[in-house]
């Protein structure tokens, strides 16, 4: 069994050591050992802050953040009614007890997920405790949408690890391609670029695989994107044989937010992505550019 440790991890085992064994090792979904699922729903359970913190999280990451990406300002509103509207669906699922059928995974259920102390306790929330969650919501996203300060300086740019069309950067060598050196790049359009951030002189198997990098909110120049990019991913030292895809403050925020999002979800933040990571690069097969 694997572990990646974490910050909640951390806090955690101090807390409890046996706490920290049960809910990172013991507990799991799919066990066949009722204990063992027992562990894994219990874990689940939240405190009405804790639900509170999660949805405006969530309403942030799915009503907001895609507006930024489109530079456009959100309806607050409909963020807020939509919001509220999740939360309803979360404690009608609470309230049913459903984060207990060994058959919905929580992938499954989606944003209608929600697993709350009080019903586990049998008890519904009191109007008040009602009242309460949706002035939460409200408040959260009316003191977020009057930051104009905030919003008038907030100049974005994503940076994606894998893109659908998969493009690769090469060099040519005599009659052969080869990986470009690092530091390489592509504009695609005015607002889109990948970049190489792995590559000649590291030695490694397959094809260099670009970070993808698109203008999505402000004016930047998108060469001192990729410039500042690049020179923040000379930062990391992973290994001492290659540099790493990801700039430094990117991986700095993959670890923290990997590590606070294992309050709300401690699988995730223990075992992270699928993606490989460090220097991994792909086969070829896909579309190039030189």
């Amino acid at each position: 069994m694997s572990f990646e440790w974490s910050f909640s991890g951390e806090r955690s085992f101090n807390r409890c050591q046996r706490q920290f064994f049960i809910r990172e090792f013991v507990a799991s979904h799919s066990a066949k050992d009722p204990m063992r699922r027992e562990c894994f729903v219990l874990k689940q359970l939240k405190t009405l802050d804790q639900w509170h913190g999660l949805l405006v999280h969530r309403g942030i990451e799915k009503l907001v953040v895609p507006h930024l990406a489109a530079n456009a300002r959100p309806d607050w509103n409909q963020v807020i009614d939509e919001t509220i509207k999740m939360a309803e669906r979360q404690r009608e699922f609470s309230r049913t007890r459903r984060y207990r059928d060994a058959n919905l995974s929580k992938t499954k259920a989606g944003d209608d997920y929600g697993a709350l102390l009080c019903h586990e306790d049998n008890r519904d929330l009191t109007p008040e405790e009602w009242d309460a969650t949706v002035g939460v919501i409200e408040l959260a996203f009316r003191n977020l949408a009057h930051l104009d300060a905030v919003w008038e300086a907030i100049e974005g740019v994503e940076v994606h690890k894998t893109f659908a069309p998969g493009l690769r950067l090469v060099a040519e060598d005599s009659d052969r391609l080869v990986n470009p050196r690092i530091g390489s790049w592509q504009e695609l359009n005015d607002r889109d670029a990948i970049l190489c951030t792995t590559g000649y002189p590291f030695r490694f198997e397959g094809t260099v695989k670009p970070l993808y990098l698109r203008l999505v909110w402000g004016e930047l120049e998108l060469a001192n994107v990729l410039e500042d990019t690049f020179a923040m991913s000379q930062l990391c030292w992973p290994v001492p044989n290659r540099c790493m895809r990801l700039s430094i403050d990117l991986k700095l925020c993959d670890d923290l937010l990997r590590a606070t999002a294992g309050d709300a979800d401690e699988e995730e933040a223990i075992y992270g992505e699928d993606e490989p990571e460090m220097g991994d690069e792909f086969e070829l097969g896909v579309p190039f550019l030189h």
